[in-house]
């Protein structure tokens, strides 16, 4: 398999690996490795710590370079859930890759935004980095706001939500414009973008997956799980 072939198995693996652990649910408790499916050379575990985002590793070997991806759900109590969605895998997108992150693709559904991307290695020092991008924030001037003006740009341009369809788009997690959408105003648009930031990222509502091996996948583990909620 060629470097190239492999780095793409490995995001999908990671995305695969989100969607097998996906789901909320209470934490208090601190529980780590928890071995999920071992098979063909690839073992899943479930990391959680009580008040963290879950983590998801998937130790794989033969990968000329570890995958990293990140969920996020957000509530479908939601109006603009898709608005919110855009913005937010804009966003996240924009902040990995300021943590060295490449190779980045990002898929924003109806309810979860979705990045997966490359890194060299995982480490103690890249889980910190990773989690002061999702903690940090949207302020005037925030490099990550003109990514995140495009996404809602081609939110706009999509076809209006369906009423008679919203169960089916729902469950499919397919992008719709909202009815009630309308382009948030520049001078409004960091505290806007924020304001959803910062309701989105509930350790229920994040779920982050590392395919790797070895120490450096340990190193990651443990201090993600070691760091504050």
């Amino acid at each position: 398999m060629s470097p190239r072939t492999s780095s793409g198995v490995a995001l999908s693996v990671a995305a695969t690996a989100l969607a097998c652990a996906c789901g909320g649910g209470s934490r208090a408790t601190p529980r780590l490795a928890t071995p999920v499916a071992p098979a063909q050379g690839r073992a899943l575990e479930i990391h959680e710590a009580g008040g963290r985002p879950r983590l998801v590793a998937v130790r794989r070997e033969g990968d000329p370079r570890a995958a990293i991806a990140i969920e996020v759900r957000v509530a479908d109590a939601y109006n603009d859930a898709p608005a919110r969605v855009a913005a937010i895998a804009a966003l996240m997108s924009s902040r990995v890759a300021e943590a060295g992150v490449s190779s980045i693709e990002a898929i924003p559904g109806g309810r979860v935004a979705r990045v997966r991307g490359l890194v060299a290695e995982p480490s103690a020092a890249l889980a910190e980095l990773v989690d002061a991008k999702l903690r940090a924030p949207v302020v005037e001037g925030d490099p990550a706001l003109a990514a995140v003006g495009a996404a809602l740009d081609a939110l706009a341009a999509r076809p209006l939500g369906d009423p008679s369809l919203a169960r089916v788009e729902r469950g499919l997690d397919r992008p719709t414009r909202p009815a009630s959408f309308a382009k948030i105003p520049s001078e409004r648009l960091a505290a806007t973008v924020e304001a959803w930031r910062a309701d989105a990222m509930r350790d229920d509502g994040v779920v982050l997956g590392v395919v790797a091996t070895g120490a450096g996948l340990d190193a990651f583990a443990a201090r993600w799980s070691a760091l504050s909620p």
